[in-house]
């Protein structure tokens, strides 16, 4: 039950409410409505998400705990004058950091590809049909508000 503050849920309004709480018309928005809400709310596009860098990939590796474990056993190794078991235990995380590290940036530059297939640019993109209250048609879906 809603309180004294509290909206009641669009679902129970009738369509009248909710274009008012919209500040909405039956006939659409104004071009004036749409230009203001494209400079308050931005465009209707998904954000970019930041992708990580080679660098900071390559310092992700060694988060591991096996690798501080191996590192210890090599430290151990040295302590006791083996030096090729300590050289190849040493070894052995250096060439899982460079692996891990390919084949991390592999995977960030797969999973990035896809955007690069859906444009964004306003001729490309995805079209939408908003009744406007000035004419009707397509518009670019980032003009969307």
């Amino acid at each position: 039950m809603a309180g004294p503050s509290e909206q009641p849920p669009p679902h129970s309004l009738t369509g009248a409410d909710i274009l008012a709480r919209l500040k909405a018309s039956p006939q659409g928005l104004s071009q004036g409505e749409v230009h203001r809400r494209l400079i308050e709310y931005g465009p209707n596009r998904l954000p970019q998400p930041e992708t990580p860098g080679v660098t900071v990939i390559q310092l992700r590796q060694p988060l591991s705990p096996l690798i501080y474990i191996l590192f210890a056993a090599a430290v151990v190794s040295l302590l006791l004058k083996e030096w090729s078991d300590a050289s190849f235990i040493f070894g052995v995380p250096i060439i899982d950091a460079i692996t891990g590290t390919i084949q991390d940036y592999s995977a960030e530059k797969s999973a990035t590809a896809p955007r690069s297939l859906v444009t964004t640019q306003p001729e490309s993109c995805g079209t939408a049909f908003p009744a406007r209250s000035t004419r009707k048609g397509r518009f670019p879906a980032t003009s969307s508000v």
